[in-house]
């Protein structure tokens, strides 16, 4: 997360002690939330995220998964597939919901070369949490080579 990074770097000229950081980091850590739509079956099947039958008809069928970190933070899985792109934001901002009304939030939106899937989903995001600062970048190469070019995905973090 480029956000804790940056936030180590300011505690860290503040004067915290290194305690204190870590401390701070954890609590950030702790409330963020993060959804990967992968554009194509294809990247998950080849990851060994899905059988080649679930992958096959997936893509055949155009349906978007939404895959998440596992509770360890270690894996990524599957927490769930729609219809559409549209519909996997929409899910996504109730999986968001269940955790506040983004006061005091940063959400993140990074994507592989889908600049115009990124900005509906900025708008969505902002109706849904006007308080919360979005912000979209590029998606990391590591996330590219799970999901393929096309995903994105969607992080969010509580500020402290």
């Amino acid at each position: 997360h480029r956000h804790l990074v940056e936030k180590a770097v300011k505690l860290a000229r503040e004067g915290l002690a290194k305690a204190d950081i870590l401390a701070r980091l954890k609590k950030l850590m702790d409330s963020s939330k993060s959804f990967l739509m992968p554009a194509d079956f294809d990247y998950l099947r080849r990851g060994g995220r899905l059988s080649p039958l679930v992958s096959y008809v997936g893509g055949a069928m155009r349906l978007v998964p939404i895959m998440t970190l596992t509770e360890d933070c270690r894996h990524l899985t599957v927490a769930t597939i729609r219809r559409s792109f549209a519909q996997a934001v929409k899910h996504v901002i109730k999986l968001i919901d269940e955790c506040g009304d983004g006061a005091g939030w940063k959400i993140y939106i990074s994507h592989a070369a889908v600049p115009d899937m990124a900005e509906m989903a900025r708008k969505q995001l902002e109706e849904r949490f006007p308080a919360a600062v979005i912000e979209i970048y590029g998606l990391s190469p590591v996330f590219i080579t799970q999901g393929g070019p096309g995903c994105m995905a969607i992080q969010t973090i509580q500020e402290d």
